[in-house]
């Protein structure tokens, strides 16, 4: 609620991006499954960038989350 929108969603996706190098595949599958979908949503929500390619992105992570969540 606070502050600028699309700030708060580049920080976001910062902060999963961050998560995902602690949080691995292999140590965390769960976690990691969790960034990853939590990471698509932000994508999907991306106000900055070129819309196409926050699609794309988002299609990735949910990809990847879905390698562990079935």
């Amino acid at each position: 609620i606070k502050g600028e929108k699309a700030q708060n969603i580049e920080q976001a996706i910062a902060a999963y991006q961050s998560a995902l190098e602690i949080r691995t595949r292999e140590a965390f599958p769960e976690d990691w499954a969790m960034i990853q979908n939590n990471l698509a949503n932000a994508y999907s929500n991306r106000i900055k960038g070129e819309k196409a390619q926050n699609i794309e992105q988002a299609i990735a992570a949910y990809q990847s989350a879905l390698e562990i969540r079935t």
